[in-house]
This record gives C-alpha cells, structure tokens and sequence, in this order.
C-alpha cells in the first residue's frame, strides 16, 4: 500500500466532508507533510505489527481523530498535525478500546461517511494497481495456451502491465480488451 496517498486520500476525504472545501487537497509535495507521513508510518509501525497496518486500521484511525477533533468544536480547522502527529498517535493509543466499535459514528452519520467507498477506493489502489506475488503464481501456474486465458479470466484481476507473466503471454491483448469490458475501473486505475 501507498502509504502517503492512502493517508492523503483520507485526510482529504474527511476534512472535504466536514468542511465542504472540495477545492482543498493535501499537497504530498510538501516536504513538511512528506515527513510528518513518513515519521506518522514509522511510528505506527513500531507500535503495531506492519502487516496489520492496513486500510482497515488506517479508516478507523482517521474516523476515531477526525471525531475528536470535531466533537471539541474547534475554531481552526483540522490540520494534518493535528490527525497524525506524535500527540495525535500517543491520544488514539490511549484511547478507551471499549468503545472502538463506535468510533466515530457522529461524524459517520453527520457527514454521511461512506466505510464501504473508503475501503473500497484503498484497496482497489492496493490490490489493483500493484503485483500480488499469489496472482502471479496463480497466472503462471498454467502453460501460456488458451487454457491460461480461461485459467486467468476465472482466478486472477486480469491484465496488469507490470507483471511479468501477462508481459510474456500470448493473449495480453486479449485479456486487457476483456479487462476493459468487464472491469472498467479497474482498467482506468491501472492507466489504462
């Protein structure tokens, strides 16, 4: 996962619900906020095992901040600081975990949150546009004929230009076209 879009994509999401600036948009250029997401996933990775630190801890990290800061009713609006700089961290760890199945459902319902687009939208960049070491075993582990294509169209994401299994086969063209027809967002987020 991307950590610094992932991060730039809730952070953007949130602060454009609560505030309806939809003109804003978290610059990752910004070498101040490059860092401040580079120590954020250092941090978070010493504290938690780094396979755990997924989409689903990082949707729920951003609901639990985003919620405390707008349950304060402050007067300046919440900057990225203020969601995952080493106070904001210290505060979710010493959260009570009671009530981490409510976490945030005021600003959910207030704001109309939709969980399903932010899991869907992160994952999608995750598992869509980068290579999974288990497809490409899946997309190799038939010879490339006809039975590789009908093989891929039942167990894989299809066409991915950075792999090298579909780089080398015979039915590239074939697949993408397919890929195109049944699976169109995907066919765009891998820039296609």
């Amino acid at each position: 996962m991307d950590y610094s879009k992932a991060i730039k994509y809730l952070y953007d999401y949130f602060y454009n619900k609560i505030y309806r600036d939809f003109n804003h948009s978290l610059d990752l250029e910004n070498e101040r906020w490059a860092a401040m997401i580079l120590t954020f996933r250092k941090k978070v990775s010493k504290l938690y095992n780094y396979e755990s630190i997924g989409t689903n801890f990082l949707i729920h990290y951003f609901c639990w901040q985003f919620n405390y800061w707008y349950n304060l009713n402050t007067k300046r609006r919440i900057t990225l600081g203020w969601i995952i700089g080493p106070k904001a961290l210290n505060r979710y760890q010493e959260r009570n975990r009671d009530g981490d199945y409510y976490v945030g459902r005021e600003i959910i319902r207030e704001f109309d949150v939709d969980l399903q687009l932010l899991n869907s939208e992160l994952n999608i960049t995750e598992s869509i546009v980068n290579i999974s070491s288990t497809e490409e075993s899946v997309k190799s582990s038939v010879p490339d004929d006809e039975a590789r294509f009908f093989h891929c169209l039942m167990h894989t994401s299809l066409y991915n230009h950075r792999s090298l299994v579909c780089c080398l086969c015979s039915h590239q063209e074939d697949c993408k076209q397919y890929l195109k027809v049944t699976a169109n967002s995907v066919y765009i987020k891998r820039g296609y």
